[in-house]
């Protein structure tokens, strides 16, 4: 389910709880509800520069394909802007539900598209022959490597240097880490308490990694020499998920990083949370988790993520269908809701919008010309290695990969990728044979269940 605000505005205006709407046409923006500060602080800044425009926040909650279907079937409860995933939207464009923002992008120099990463305007079509650009992307997001600093002090690991860091780097830090670990149990000869209190101790891990995460397990994948789609093949035919090579990129996956306890899977029960408890020193994760990050208190710096592809996605903001009938006045000018909310859409890509999400901690800017300077650096510390999040440009892939199928599919065949990945780095999957793990009779029968899944979605 997904929210909405009653008849008054969420975000006040003044103290007194009143929303400024005087001499103002109204823009209904639906937000992604845990980003609810970023929320205030767009429609604060933004009416500080737009005295003619008040934006009515209204929280989108839940899952988000719900809160759209819901959308879908009464458009009078769809707002003029909606925030998009880039990994969901694509049945929904092709449907019909956005408006393509390419015409209104090239009209402008501002907003030229070449300005932006390619492969950030990429994710915003909903196939591999469309050209359309259906959101307008916010930011430029890929994993990294968050670090807590404190646990490597107590650990004794050096932080390597960005220009040192690959996998085999990382699967050095991870055994020094995890000796670390075992050796500061409770009982144990030389067990420290003071270690233990930051995580140094037996029940910790190194590295969080989210290896059932579609940004990371592509990233590996690929890294390793498998892959999810044969781009020289089509239909059936081109779904790759048990071929001999992706399954040596699972074997390569659960031997060097699970066996020895260096990650962790879901079934483990500590998913999404072990890096915010200080029980891993590394977290594969993205930028908009900063925020939760610095509120716990956690002494972090960042990696790029170490593998030689790296998914790379983002979010942003479309202009819904429903905005080009819906007609406002503008200082005696009758304009329908599409030209307005282009006013908003266009100020939070451009670079006053784009200081904004900077400043807030939450979004890498999508603008090339901001990728070594301005807020998002000087206001989140800029001791801190914040170019990991822009390093490597030409390692990026991008992270829908069933594209070449039919949008409605898309969502599906993701799930069933998830559930791919979480057996293939669970011990039940993997039998010891000699020097190597082979596939375990139940992980090839599942393996053939799922592909056989993705098949009847590939039609």
């Amino acid at each position: 389910m997904f929210g909405f605000a009653g008849c008054g505005d969420p975000f006040n205006d003044d103290e007194l709880g009143r929303d400024e709407v005087e001499n103002k046409v109204t823009i209904r923006f639906g937000y992604l509800a845990e980003e609810k500060d970023l929320a205030v602080v767009i429609k604060r800044e933004f009416e500080k520069q737009n005295d003619t425009i008040n934006l009515k926040m209204e929280p989108i909650s839940g899952d988000w394909k719900s809160a759209m279907n819901q959308y879908v079937a009464k458009p009078s409860n769809f707002p003029d802007i909606v925030w998009v995933p880039s990994d969901q939207h694509s049945s929904y464009s092709k449907g019909g539900a956005f408006v393509d923002l390419r015409p209104l992008m090239e009209a402008d120099e501002a907003t030229a598209p070449s300005l932006y990463y390619d492969s950030m305007i990429e994710t915003t079509h909903y196939s591999a022959t469309d050209e359309g650009i259906w959101y307008a992307p916010r930011d430029y997001n890929k994993p990294v490597t968050y670090i807590n600093k404190k646990m490597f002090a107590a650990a004794g690991v050096e932080i390597p240097a960005q220009k040192d860091w690959n996998y085999e780097k990382f699967l050095e830090v991870c055994a020094k880490l995890r000796k670390a670990m075992d050796e500061n149990g409770r009982g144990s000869e030389n067990f420290d308490a003071e270690k233990f209190a930051v995580g140094i101790e037996p029940n910790s891990f190194p590295v969080e990694s989210e290896m059932w995460w579609n940004p990371v397990y592509h990233s590996a994948i690929e890294s390793f020499g498998g892959s999810l789609i044969d781009t020289d093949l089509s239909g059936r035919d081109a779904i790759t998920v048990d071929s001999d090579k992706t399954v040596a990129a699972y074997r390569k996956i659960y031997s060097e990083m699970f066996v020895n306890d260096y990650s962790f899977g879901p079934q483990d029960g500590t998913a999404s949370t072990a890096f915010l408890s200080s029980k891993a020193a590394m977290w594969f994760s993205v930028r908009p988790k900063l925020p939760t990050i610095l509120k716990r208190d956690i002494d972090v710096d960042f990696l790029p993520l170490p593998f030689d592809k790296i998914g790379a996605g983002n979010s942003g903001y479309a202009i819904t269908y429903v905005a080009k009938d819906r007609l406002s006045d503008k200082g005696g000018n009758t304009k329908n809701n599409e030209q307005l909310a282009w006013e908003v859409i266009k100020w939070l890509i451009t670079e006053p919008g784009q200081q904004v999400l900077g400043r807030s901690g939450a979004g890498i800017p999508v603008l090339k010309s901001m990728k070594d300077s301005g807020d998002w650096i000087t206001e989140n510390d800029p001791t801190l290695n914040h170019q990991a999040f822009t390093a490597y440009e030409e390692r990026d892939i991008g992270l829908n990969v069933f594209n070449i199928y039919d949008p409605d599919n898309h969502k599906v065949m993701f799930d069933t990728m998830t559930l791919v990945m979480t057996k293939a780095i669970s011990d039940n999957s993997w039998e010891k044979k000699g020097d190597t793990y082979e596939m375990s009779a139940g992980f090839v029968n599942d393996l053939k269940a799922y592909k056989e899944a993705m098949l009847a979605k590939a039609e």
